[in-house]
């Protein structure tokens, strides 16, 4: 009789006890390296296989069963968009779902044969216009969320892709898993008997290349770290090796990863603590039809484990400043520079958009990389509104920035002269104060609540008007 180790977890309404068999690791005691990598193969090779599709147990099964969801084992959960899909349906017509190669299958030109074709360690189930979208680009971070928009599921999913780098990256709950699965197939499949050699380097691949590596190595390195081994991991391992008879190694033992490839991965930045915050991670335009300029927005960061300048580079149509009164402007053409002090970084850049002729509804981000190698996004975009009539104003009022950051949040400013005399319109175009003093006016603004206002400023100067967004519902602070 064989002994067993037990550790117990909590799964669907009862309890799951993973079962590693006493003694399954001990050959890799004290190893690094290839030869740990070595070890392993020698642990996990021969496993039992699976039909793709078969009348008797085939890969279908067992998905249903890992990828259940666990409140309603009814459904399976798409591993890129989060969606619960009906466990039954399975390919139905592309209504359903089907069956994701996280090692993409064109790497390494291995299909859907049994071995790691069937290789349920690595195969998830998915939305099948998602999966179609991930294709097999390479696993690095994206700029553009991707939003599945046909088959039966469709929806805002977390993963994103990119139009300028051939580059998939998973939602931020599956980071982890993504990157364990890679690590456990250059491990299981290295050349023997007819089976593909899997390795995974740091450079990106073209969509046609079918060479048998994957990548990107340090950002799966990353997401390991970031999206650390959780119970429904874990139960996903046992269920498979209740199958295959085969662990995935790196999921019993995080450690492995860094054992074999922390030291092949390039390491530009030393530095364990790098770190981004952002105030926002987007930014939304809104602009009215032959608007003249758009507003600025401000956008706070704070980093820390710096070795050099933080690099912030705008996208085409953007421009960016380190200065709220944009003397200095860096476009898409150029790249701002902030400065580290002793590695952090707390600062703020100013976005706006560059309307030209006539304003266009774009979406793209402002990227942020680093001496290390490292990249980050905010998303941005401009939403076009329809020109609204508000009868109130003439064509002689002259539009003009007099609130200001806009959209109103947290706080603001009114830069109009104390005995102006101003006027707030809602969006129906109804007076709702006329008034001479300007402390009224800031407070009638503290309380409104969240929608589109007009305010009129009557000078000596001219008839001025702008509109306005107040997004926080409640009290807001105003600056004098």
């Amino acid at each position: 009789m064989k002994n067993f180790i037990f550790i117990c977890s909590l799964f669907y309404s009862g309890f799951i006890c993973a079962q590693i068999p006493s003694g399954y690791y001990e050959s890799t005691a004290d190893l690094s390296g290839e030869a740990l990598k070595s070890s392993l193969y020698q642990i996990i090779k021969g496993h039992t296989e699976y039909s793709y599709t078969s009348s008797s147990t085939d890969v279908w099964d067992i998905l249903k069963e890992a990828d259940a969801d666990p409140n309603d084992p009814t459904y399976v959960i798409g591993i890129y968009s989060g969606f619960k899909m009906l466990a039954a349906e399975e390919y139905n017509s592309g209504q359903g779902w089907n069956r994701e190669h996280v090692w993409a299958k064109s790497r390494g030109d291995f299909g859907t044969s049994t071995g790691a074709g069937t290789d349920t360690h690595h195969l998830r189930a998915a939305d099948i216009s998602t999966n179609s979208a991930r294709n097999n680009r390479n696993f690095d971070y994206g700029d553009t969320q991707y939003e599945d928009m046909t088959g039966g599921y469709s929806g805002m999913t977390d993963s994103y892709t990119s139009s300028t780098n051939y580059v998939w990256e998973p939602r931020d709950a599956v980071k982890g898993d993504v990157a364990r699965m890679i690590f456990y197939m250059a491990t299981r499949y290295e050349g023997e008997n007819g089976e593909p050699d899997l390795e995974i380097i740091e450079e990106y691949l073209e969509a046609s290349s079918k060479e048998p590596f994957h990548s990107r190595l340090s950002v799966l390195l990353e997401w390991h770290e970031f999206d650390p081994v959780d119970e429904n991991e874990r139960n996903r391992n046992e269920i498979i090796f209740g199958y295959q008879r085969n662990r995935n190694p790196f999921i019993d033992h995080p450690e492995f990863v860094n054992q074999i490839w922390a030291g092949e991965a390039p390491e530009p930045c030393l530095v364990a603590n790098l770190s981004y915050q952002f105030s926002s991670d987007s930014l939304l335009f809104e602009i009215e039809e032959k608007e003249p300029v758009s507003e600025i927005k401000t956008l706070s960061i704070q980093a820390s484990g710096l070795l050099d300048d933080l690099k912030v580079i705008p996208p085409g149509k953007f421009e960016i400043s380190s200065m709220q009164d944009f003397s200095e402007v860096i476009t898409s053409e150029d790249t701002l520079a902030i400065q580290a002090n002793d590695g952090d970084i707390q600062a703020q850049v100013f976005v706006r958009y560059n309307i030209e002729e006539t304003p266009e509804t774009v979406i793209d981000s402002i990227r942020f990389t680093t001496s290390c190698d490292s990249t980050f996004y905010v998303k941005v975009a401009v939403k076009i509104l329809e020109e609204e009539v508000i009868t109130a104003i003439n064509k002689k009022s002259i539009r003009k920035v007099m609130v200001y950051p806009n959209p109103i949040k947290d706080h603001f400013t009114i830069n109009i002269l104390e005995g102006t005399e101003i006027v707030i319109y809602n969006q129906t175009g109804q007076v709702i104060l006329h008034t001479q003093k300007l402390r009224k006016a800031e407070r009638l603004i503290e309380k409104m609540e969240p929608g589109i206002y007009y305010i009129r400023a009557f000078t000596k100067q001219g008839d001025y008007h702008q509109r306005i967004v107040k997004t926080t519902a409640g009290s807001v602070q105003s600056y004098e």
